[in-house]
């Protein structure tokens, strides 16, 4: 990892962090505990500008510095780094992948990305909320579908809407990376 990008992927870590702590709603009525943060979005702006390596080494960051200054306990960053190490790093690979770095190129790679980090919280979930709250797999089943993958959808969802009308917004000599989408 070269020092430009070191530095890029660290800034952008340093503003997930900021955007976990400051923004936080509730997005689930039924589960007012499964919150929704913008902070993805300087991930994924990380694995569409520098790289998917590059965007899970900044969501370590960012979740091991929450975890430092907010979390109550492991659960939850753990859980948030591998939802977002997953989204960032296959929305990352995809999107590098087409030979055309397109509007319809970055949607695709979104698209994907979401549905990974749904899949991925699937058994994640099952692990993490047995060790945390000592749920069973039946009660953690029964909350799957309507609570922990729709969340996961809506998250990702919102957060990859937000990254690519920002990546649209990107002046052309942006300086992080000569190739990014236009359509």
């Amino acid at each position: 990892m070269g020092t430009k990008r070191l530095v890029y992927g660290s800034f952008l870590a340093a503003i997930a962090v900021v955007l976990m702590v400051s923004v936080s709603l509730p997005i689930m009525p039924q589960a007012s505990y499964l919150r929704y943060d913008p902070s993805d979005v300087p991930i994924l702006l990380s694995a569409v500008l520098i790289g998917p390596i590059d965007s899970v080494y900044a969501a370590l960051v960012k979740d091991l510095l929450y975890f430092v200054v907010r979390a109550k306990g492991p659960f939850g960053p753990i859980s948030d780094f591998i939802a977002v190490a997953v989204f960032a790093f296959v929305t990352g690979a995809v999107y590098r992948r087409f030979s055309s770095m397109s509007l319809k190129a970055l949607v695709t790679s979104c698209a994907l990305g979401v549905l990974a980090r749904t899949l991925i919280m699937i058994p994640a979930n099952l692990v993490i909320l047995r060790l945390q709250f000592g749920f069973s797999y039946g009660k953690i089943l029964q909350m799957m579908w309507p609570i922990l993958t729709t969340f996961n959808v809506l998250k990702g969802g919102i957060n990859a809407a937000l990254t690519v009308v920002l990546l649209l917004s990107l002046p052309s000599g942006c300086g992080i990376r000569n190739r990014h989408c236009r359509s």
